[in-house]
């Protein structure tokens, strides 16, 4: 195995690690919730109820889902997401509206 497919096999386990241990801290008292179209929703996402159970927010009171990564920051328009590859597909409409 070469050096480089050594630290990337590292990284991938490290940041693993670091992301179950930073679930077992919020995780206590912090139930999984429903998100509309989505389904269920676990840790890293918080619903608008418990947003300090979460590193990012979700709003799943409307007709879209949305999103939030930071306190008092953008909201973002869901449109998947897929633990299984810890993928989230978002919108932004200003990115959307600027000319090219």
């Amino acid at each position: 195995m070469s050096l480089e497919n050594f630290i990337l096999l590292f990284l991938i386990f490290f940041s693993q690690l670091v992301l179950k241990s930073a679930q077992d801290s919020f995780a206590p008292g912090c139930p999984s919730f429903t998100g509309g179209k989505l389904g269920a929703v676990v840790f890293p996402f918080s619903n608008i109820n418990n947003p300090e159970c979460g590193l990012a927010v979700m709003n799943c009171t409307g007709p879209q889902v949305r999103v939030q990564f930071n306190k008092h920051g953008k909201w973002y328009d869901v449109h998947d997401f897929d633990y299984g590859v810890s993928t989230i597909k978002i919108h932004d409409q200003d990115l959307q509206s600027e000319p090219m």
